[in-house]
């Protein structure tokens, strides 16, 4: 049966839709460049933890279970959070934002930070990934949520 079909009819795991978000990542973002930082570790234990939870019959909120990605603007405790800066490529918070820690009380999965224009300014540092287009590389994915709508449409 087709992924998207098993998604709809939910029929996939918290670990096997992380998983199968994790294979598209490494499939096609080393094109698209949507990507700041994968999270690929974390995202699988926090599937697994979510599985066990849900298959234990405790329900940990409405995205339980739920992969998602933040954009890179979102400080979060396991990674670090650049917000298109050459700057702060490596500079981690050692915690999580307001939205991050919302979003995982609610039971979502991080799968990673997405990339964005400097600052969340107008322009990508020359330095830093440009998100692609995935319909049209020739056309720009956006200003400072391109890595969010670039990752989206593929």
């Amino acid at each position: 049966m087709e992924v998207s079909a098993r998604i709809a009819d939910r029929r996939l795991s918290p670990v096997e839709l992380t998983e199968t978000m994790l294979s598209r990542i490494d499939a096609y973002d080393g094109a698209l460049k949507s990507y700041q930082h994968v999270m690929a570790e974390s995202a699988r234990a926090e599937a697994s933890k979510a599985e066990s939870e849900i298959t234990s019959g405790f329900h940990g909120g409405p995205l339980h279970g739920v992969p998602i990605a933040v954009k890179d603007l979102c400080r979060t405790h396991d990674a670090p959070t650049a917000a298109g800066m050459t700057l702060y490529k490596d500079y981690e918070a050692g915690y999580d934002c307001t939205v991050v820690a919302r979003l995982r009380q609610a039971g979502a999965i991080v799968l990673g930070k997405l990339a964005m224009t400097e600052g969340a300014f107008s322009n990508h540092h020359p330095e830093m990934p440009t998100p692609l287009n995935p319909f049209a590389p020739s056309y720009w994915s956006g200003a400072s949520s391109s890595g969010s709508g670039a990752a989206t449409a593929a």
